[in-house]
């Protein structure tokens, strides 16, 4: 698009012919495919449905207008590869139904859209991204959603968990009933990374975020949660501080090569107090099996039972009960000038966890036991008739 004159805008095709120009930005264009076609092509990609082109502040936009169902087919396997599992999909299918109608319903209307088309709503690549596999999935679910007291849930995912997925409250503002940490089933090999930053890399984000702090001498994780995920991580620089909470951890290097940091389950090599709560093994009357220290009590000589805290083992001696510390700390070494950022997982780290459907999918669970795994307390229903989606 381009300006005609002051109150006018264009939209030319590829060969700079002006196809239509939009003198009134109260009137929009839509686009309809042709009969034969099965979806309409525009730049790159191609959607069912059709395309309402309208101009807003002399710039013209593109909204997708499409049925539930078929805006589901492209959103399955943009969000998960089609040859995983098909209990998977199906756990995808009606996790992305149920985003989207709680979504549409908060979104603002102002922008004339319910969700975008990226990872900030969920991915939708149109027409060119669908596969059998993903239709096939959002078939079989139907106008199926996941309800809490009768109301349909926020029902957000992410790519992998790394052994236990969050509570909403660590990553947002409120907590949710049914966005409960819970551990992985079945996800075995979690997704590993690691990031490395130079103090003067850290310097420059905490200026650009408007911190001047000096430069950069230590990283400190500061707070952790039961799950294990930091929650404030603080930048320390020769003359102030930033102190970074929840996903701000994550998005603070969202502006470097490799963007965000892939989740809040990290350790930091040259950090100063690298808190890294571990899994307890405890063996009961069904063999060895893995909990956190919180979920845990001893009963020693005194026969008083004693809640373990999520940052001590304590164990049955003949005087009693004792402590063991659970945390792994890094020695501050301000002296060097990067700091190693390692972890695993990928992802914000609440409700469904992908790899971690995948993995309980091929252990043989549906996609009803998936669901009800990561969402707390949820129950599954048709959301309207079939025959009005």
């Amino acid at each position: 698009g381009s300006a005609v004159g002051d109150a006018a805008v264009s939209l030319k095709l590829k060969s700079g012919e002006i196809a239509f120009i939009f003198d009134n930005p109260a009137y929009s264009l839509c686009i309809r495919p042709n009969p034969n076609l099965a979806a309409i092509q525009l730049t790159d990609r191609s959607y069912r449905g059709f395309v309402e082109v309208k101009t807003k502040n002399g710039k013209v936009s593109a909204v997708n207008v499409i049925p539930l169902e078929e805006y589901l087919y492209s959103v399955i396997t943009s969000e998960m590869p089609k040859d995983w599992h098909a209990e998977a999909l199906k756990a995808q299918a009606v996790s992305a139904r149920s985003y989207t109608i709680n979504r549409a319903s908060k979104q603002p209307h102002g922008e004339g859209y319910d969700l975008c088309d990226d990872v900030h709503c969920q991915a939708y690549g149109g027409y060119g991204n669908e596969s059998t596999e993903g239709r096939a999935a959002v078939d079989a679910t139907r106008g199926i959603c996941a309800y809490y007291n009768n109301e349909v849930i926020e029902a957000v995912f992410f790519s992998s968990s790394g052994g236990m997925t969050d509570d909403s409250e660590n990553v947002w503002s409120n907590p949710q009933p049914y966005l409960r940490g819970v551990f992985d089933i079945a996800e075995s090999e979690p997704l590993q990374w690691s990031r490395t930053f130079t103090s003067a890399e850290l310097s420059a984000l905490a200026t650009a975020k408007g911190a001047n702090i000096g430069s950069v001498t230590s990283v400190s994780i500061v707070k952790t949660g039961s799950t294990g995920r930091v929650l404030q991580l603080a930048v320390n620089g020769t003359i102030g501080s930033i102190v970074l909470s929840k996903e701000e951890v994550r998005t603070f290097f969202s502006t470097t090569k490799e963007g965000s940091l892939r989740s809040r389950n990290f350790v930091i090599a040259n950090g100063i107090s690298t808190i890294v709560p571990q899994n307890v093994a405890v063996i009961n009357s069904y063999g060895i099996t893995s909990a956190t220290a919180a979920n845990l009590y001893a009963i020693g000589a005194v026969e008083t039972p004693q809640k373990l805290t999520s940052n001590s083992v304590q164990t049955v001696t003949s005087t009693g009960v004792s402590t063991v510390s659970l945390y792994s700390v890094t020695a501050s070494a301000s002296n060097e000038t990067a700091f190693t950022f390692t972890g695993k997982g990928w992802g914000h780290g609440v409700g469904l966890n992908q790899h971690g459907a995948k993995a309980m999918a091929e252990a043989g669970y549906n996609f009803e036991q998936i669901l009800k795994h990561y969402y707390t307390n949820i129950e599954l229903a048709q959301y309207i008739s079939q025959s009005d989606l």
